[in-house]
């Protein structure tokens, strides 16, 4: 029987289990990936995305059948700064090096050295990641706009707080109405805005590496000439779009009372005008100021007290359906269930929210990234950001599959295989401009929980996903983002894993300590630095234990008697400490070593012992130790054994120390 044909038999064995634990998953994949998108500031279509490529990709290619792939929690922050520092354009590249870099992480078997890197590196990795989103959703959960670092975040949390209480007014539902269609309507032209926005980065990234290669070689200036008469044109065809955005901005300035949307106004007839004009020196500057005018606009309109109200109460469902539902139905998710309910409530009541933004097609308005793009990785600072991207998510990815593989008797994963995989499944998502995945904790463990045998179940989850988007893309327009982000409020909550915290500090307090120097770094000075902190604590906490040695010296001078008991690690980094208590004891006497309590001796502090009693001897000077307890701790690399003539290894004579 071929590997295909047991596959198959073993996927058709399993189908009654898989399938549920797929619809389970689906429901709880939904609002995840909105909420990762929201979280990241990019287009919730991109999550969506993400989150069906991901679960079919790696579900079929990866190396742990029971982990869920969608779009990466801890990469959230990255892709935020990413796209703020470097441009909407620079997401697919980042995400497609992402995956390359993956994929050879893979082919070099780089996967098994994750279990290297210390479990309070990666505890703190996570807390300090969890504590970003925490800080920076809460804002967003009263439709409020993130600050620029996680500090200026968390400081600002009471303002957020203040914002969002006392409880909203019951305005009548003819206010609230004229309120929350304003906000639709601004919302669906920022859409649109940031769509045309994308289009004319896109084309003028690739203008620009031509222009650039235009100027290091003697091509024809009318080559040039022709192709920027040809871009022009194509800023031309755009035109009637940011037309439409004109219109309906003039329409809205007569019913909204806003004071930002006659800037907004001013700003998208700018960016109209250069369209119209083909002016490609002036489009993407247009357009970046007309996107912005155009959030400032919106953001005028929002209701505080409203998000803050939604915000609060969907996690007080969550927390609530985990207290008291979960532990006797732990398959139903409660995360689906509040976001449905407050979507409801919204709907019902009318309330005026900042909704998710979404395309009329998911893959409408996607496009490959082009030369031009890919050139900007000639930028070191992007391209030091693509491996920050393969390693967080790399280590997110395998970091769940072992801890899913404690919840399960099946295989256990290869991680090399695994990373494989996530590599191919980020390469798809660079082309598509979705957002980078790694294995989901959340995902997975529910997978586990609802009884999943087989990678089935992480197939059919995306593909519940890409029917419900496909038939109902519009529906998910009515969900709050105010929900969303309190989705993500939480789950950064649950990222800050005290209870492993506590652990720490009552079994050792080093490992503690660097479990809160990550999070601390990975708050502070980001992902990568925080990371490279905790591997550095981890080293030098590995360098103190070797250098740890406590000598004790007993004496009986009327014996001509002494004793050194040694506890710990006699290493060349306590050498000097060796060399002082061993110049106390007198030249004639007997020094007893006792090395019971010892945990390795090296070369060096042997050949010190071996030169005391060397150079004691003539004195009367004797060295009295148990040669088999002394061997026996000694640290020497291993000799690979030849084999003999019939291909069995030789057996090893035993060496004596020489003392």
């Amino acid at each position: 029987m071929t590997p295909k044909s047991q596959l198959s038999q073993r996927l058709g064995a399993t189908w009654k289990q898989d399938l549920p634990a797929a619809l389970i998953v689906f429901l709880v994949a939904l609002p995840l990936s909105m909420a990762v998108a929201v979280a990241a500031g990019v287009p919730v279509s991109a999550g969506l995305t993400a989150g069906i490529v991901g679960g079919l990709v790696v579900s079929l290619l990866g190396g742990a059948p029971l982990v869920v792939s969608g779009p990466s929690v801890a990469l959230t922050v990255l892709v935020y700064q990413a796209w703020q520092q470097h441009g909407i354009e620079s997401l697919g590249v980042l995400v497609i090096v992402c995956g390359m870099l993956q994929i050879l992480f893979s082919l070099f078997r780089l996967g098994v050295w994750y279990r290297a890197v210390s479990p309070a590196v990666l505890q703190g990795l996570m807390a300090g990641i969890g504590l970003l989103i925490f800080a920076s959703q809460f804002h967003v959960m009263v439709d409020d706009r993130p600050k620029d670092s996680g500090i200026a975040n968390l400081v600002t949390i009471p303002e957020a707080v203040a914002k969002g209480f006392p409880p909203p007014t019951l305005e009548t539902a003819e206010q609230r109405a004229a309120v929350r269609n304003a906000m639709d309507r601004l919302s669906g032209l920022h859409q649109r805005q940031n769509e045309l926005l994308e289009e004319v980065h896109h084309l003028l990234a690739g203008e620009e590496l031509a222009a650039a290669e235009d100027d290091d070689s003697e091509n024809d200036e009318d080559e040039a000439t022709v192709r920027a008469m040809l871009l022009a044109a194509s800023l031309q065809d755009l035109a009637p779009r940011q037309k439409q955005i004109v219109d309906e901005l003039a329409t809205l300035r007569g019913d909204v009372g806003s004071t930002a949307i006659p800037a907004a106004l001013t700003g998208a007839q700018k960016a109209l005008a250069d369209l119209e004009a083909g002016d490609v020196a002036a489009a993407r500057a247009s357009q970046d100021r007309a996107e912005s005018l155009l959030i400032a606009a919106r953001d005028t309109t929002k209701h505080h007290r409203w998000a803050a109200t939604i915000g609060i109460l969907t996690i007080t469902l969550i927390i609530g359906w985990q207290s008291l539902v979960v532990p006797r139905m732990p398959y139903l998710p409660g995360v689906i269930l509040a976001v449905a309910a407050m979507t409801a409530a919204a709907t019902v009541w009318q309330l005026p929210l900042d909704f998710v933004e979404l395309p009329t097609r998911l893959f409408g308005e996607t496009f490959f990234p082009n030369r031009g793009e890919f050139a900007k990785l000639a930028n070191p600072a992007l391209l030091l950001l693509a491996v920050e991207f393969a390693l967080v998510a790399s280590a997110e990815s395998l970091l769940c599959a072992t801890r899913i593989d404690r919840r399960h008797s099946g295989p256990r994963s290869d991680f090399n295989r695994e990373l494989l995989g996530q590599g191919i499944a980020n390469v798809c998502c660079g082309l598509l401009r979705a957002l980078p995945v790694a294995g989901s904790l959340v995902k997975s463990s529910a997978n586990a929980r609802a009884g999943a045998q087989s990678r089935l179940a992480g197939i059919a989850h995306a593909a519940f996903l890409a029917v419900f988007v496909a038939a109902a893309l519009q529906w998910l327009h009515l969900v709050p983002i105010s929900a969303l982000a309190a989705v993500m409020v939480y789950t950064g909550f649950r990222l800050i894993d005290h209870r492993a915290a506590i652990r720490l500090w009552r079994e050792n307090r080093q490992d503690a300590a660097i479990f809160i120097a990550t999070a601390a770094s990975v708050f502070v000075v980001g992902l990568l630095p925080g990371l490279l902190i905790g591997i550095g604590c981890s080293l030098g906490r590995l360098v103190w234990e070797f250098s740890r040695l406590e000598i004790a010296r007993t004496s009986e001078p009327e014996l001509g008697r002494y004793t050194l008991t040694l506890r710990g690690n006699a290493t060349f980094l306590r050498l000097p400490f060796l060399a002082d208590a061993l110049a106390e004891v007198p030249r004639d006497a007997e020094l007893r070593l006792n090395v019971e309590a010892l945990d390795v001796i090296d070369r060096a502090c042997l050949d010190l012992l071996h030169d005391w009693q060397r150079e004691n001897e003539p004195y009367g000077g004797h060295l009295a130790l148990n040669q088999d307890s002394l061997a026996a701790r000694f640290w020497r690399r291993p000799r690979r054994r030849q084999p003999d003539e019939n291909g069995s290894a030789k057996p090893k004579r035993e060496r004596q120390v020489p003392i």
